[in-house]
């Protein structure tokens, strides 16, 4: 499997040859390891659900926390052995990085000169993440000498389409090259390092042109909920019908951020108020300004943007 670089070299599962693995497997349960299947799913019942055409691939954790950070892992240890620049110094570069406002939230954990030896990035997806956009402006002063950043460019390519809001089929093409090419050189470069994540990306083209912008399908805010729920669960100490506890505790809380009292206040916000004539809106406003009566002024009304 390491050296298939196209999806068209795969055998591509079905609901047919699923469904036919499952009976082996029940008959016989020693080949669980051939197959890769443990047990039928318990929601194949469901007339409208298949594992197989149901279950879209994940890039929060094919991509963000497997394959951007080996990466990242491969080419920081690539700098150290290379010698232009010491692990002490590249966990300075990124330990005291200072942050855009929009990553400062998920910046990552500290990084230590073992991670660097070991190959191993620490964090959680979005840290992960935040490390390897901003990564290039980390080794900004040695950048160009860096071997094999071609690697670093050809992904960031790679993920534009992958985390598009509205990917075009036109661009289908352009992204299994550039998925073979990445596979091709990663392998070649870095074997040991070849996991099956990176096998994952030869299906992407067709997981976009069937589900759409995996953007939408990734498990990204589910997790961020889930967070929540096993902090509940870690904290609460009970173990006796833990799901009742957690469920209780969880309602409790939405309720509370529900029931805030300055949840829909404003107060001490002003702002300018904007004149504008009626006319301007579409038909159906004016037709609600002229009815209500609080509006003593039919020519022009008020308004505001900032609220």
């Amino acid at each position: 499997m390491k050296h298939i670089y196209k999806e068209s070299q795969t055998l591509i599962s079905t609901a047919a040859s699923h469904d036919l693995q499952v009976k082996q497997i029940q008959n016989v349960p020693a080949d669980k390891s051939i197959y890769g299947i443990n047990e039928e799913s318990i929601l194949s019942n469901l007339s409208s659900f298949h594992p197989i055409t149901s279950l879209p691939a994940d890039i929060m954790h094919d991509i963000l926390e497997g394959i951007k950070p080996k990466l990242t892992s491969c080419l920081l240890h690539t700098v150290v052995s290379n010698r232009l620049c010491s692990a002490s110094k590249i966990c300075q570069l990124i330990n005291k990085f200072t942050y855009g406002t929009n990553d400062r939230r998920n910046h990552p954990p500290v990084l230590k000169e073992k991670d660097i030896f070991d190959k191993r990035i620490p964090g959680k997806a979005m840290e992960k993440y935040c490390l390897f956009l901003n990564l290039p402006f980390m080794l900004i002063s040695f950048i160009d000498k860096v071997p094999y950043w071609f690697l670093y460019t050809l992904l960031r390519q790679i993920w534009n389409i992958l985390y598009s809001d509205y990917p075009r089929r036109s661009w289908l093409s352009t992204l299994e090259e550039l998925i073979e090419e990445f596979l091709q050189l990663f392998q070649n470069i870095f074997p040991e390092q070849f996991i099956p994540k990176f096998h994952f990306l030869l299906h992407a083209a067709r997981n976009i042109s069937k589900y759409g912008p995996l953007k939408r399908q990734m498990n990204l805010r589910y997790e961020a909920k889930h967070h929540l729920l096993k902090q509940i669960a870690n904290r609460c100490n009970n173990f006796i019908n833990l799901p009742c506890t957690v469920s209780r505790r969880i309602q409790l809380h939405q309720c509370d951020e529900i029931m805030d009292e300055n949840m829909f206040k404003c107060n001490g916000i002003i702002g300018k108020l904007r004149k504008r004539q009626t006319t301007s809106f579409k038909q159906t406003i004016q037709n609600t300004l002229l009815d209500d009566n609080l509006f003593t002024d039919k020519e022009f009304i008020q308004y505001v943007k900032w609220v």
